[in-house]
């Protein structure tokens, strides 16, 4: 049985999709415009949705949400985020023979991303309280 609706997993890809052109948006003009490495342009990113999700589950906190799985960050953020390019990023300055790069950028990627959101968690909370 399928826990939630059809028309919330339709939210969830219409949300997904948007997040996904966004990221590719974001992408194009840090790689292209920027000369940002692709490596740099993927945190980059992560780093923006793991800031999202802070800003995000605080609200939802405050409002007595329980965090956890929504539209917006299962959707939006879910499609915009992207882990699986990071860890081609890390896989192609491993066969370069970067490996201290490969590493921090895995390092970076998860520990970074989830201070980044802890830390956006707690400023909104005290910015709006």
């Amino acid at each position: 049985m399928i826990p939630y609706s059809i028309a919330w997993w339709a939210l969830i890809v219409a949300l997904g999709g948007l997040g996904a052109a966004s990221r590719y948006i974001v992408d194009t003009l840090l790689r292209e415009r920027a000369s940002t490495p692709p490596a740099l342009a993927t945190a980059s990113i992560n780093a923006l949705g793991a800031i999202g999700i802070g800003i995000f589950s605080q609200f939802a906190f405050q409002q007595g949400v329980q965090i956890g799985p929504n539209a917006f960050t299962l959707g939006f953020l879910g499609g915009f985020t992207t882990y699986s390019t990071a860890m081609v990023d890390t896989l192609q300055l491993w066969q370069r023979g970067r490996r201290a790069a490969a590493i921090g950028n895995t390092l970076g990627q998860f520990v970074g991303c989830f201070a980044l959101a802890l830390a956006a968690f707690a400023v909104t909370g005290a910015l709006t309280n």
